[in-house]
């Protein structure tokens, strides 16, 4: 058994050790009636996830803004939980109170997933930010981001880049 894993490597390890949880919490909330915790559903975009109700234990976003636009992911909801909402990686209910749904995943994420429209037209410099204030491998995809600001990525972070990635400075604006 133990060879299997080791074969596997590291991420795939630590994957599967996080899919082992979510099993765990599903176990867990077996007694609650209104909770389904054998469920997942899915929902349309982060907006849709901070006004879901905590019904199901894990949630699939089709897109951060709308379906297929690279920013959805697996959603894990934590009860406890009152770590500050960053947009990507933690996502606090509008109403507010404990609780948050933490993203699920295997230790890279993509800008896009805090937002970044890589559109060449919105200034993705905060969000990106964002993302690489976790301190998790983030993975630019296809696109231009514009940035009107520095980008801070933390020691020993690994950047991901396609070859169709591009980062371009924002025009400072002409003084009038």
């Amino acid at each position: 058994r133990f060879s299997r894993l080791r074969t596997m490597g590291y991420p795939m390890i630590k994957f599967a050790l996080r899919i082992c949880a979510v099993f765990v919490l599903l176990a867990s909330f077996g007694s609650e009636a209104a909770f389904q915790p054998n469920a997942i559903t899915a929902v349309l975009n982060i907006a849709t996830l901070k006004n879901t109700t905590p019904q199901y234990t894990v949630i699939q976003t089709q897109g951060y803004y709308a379906q297929g636009d690279g920013g959805g992911g697996l959603f894990q909801w934590d009860p406890v939980s009152v770590a500050s909402d960053n947009g990507g990686t933690v996502i606090q209910l509008n109403a507010g109170g404990t609780g948050r749904w933490l993203r699920i995943n295997d230790s890279t994420i993509p800008v896009k997933a805090f937002g970044a429209r890589c559109d060449d037209a919105a200034d993705d410099t905060l969000v990106i930010n964002k993302a690489l204030d976790t301190n998790i491998s983030v993975q630019f995809g296809s696109g231009t981001c514009r940035i009107s600001g520095s980008l801070i990525p933390s020691n020993n972070q690994t950047i991901f880049m396609t070859a169709n990635t591009v980062i371009k400075q924002m025009a400072d604006p002409v003084p009038g």
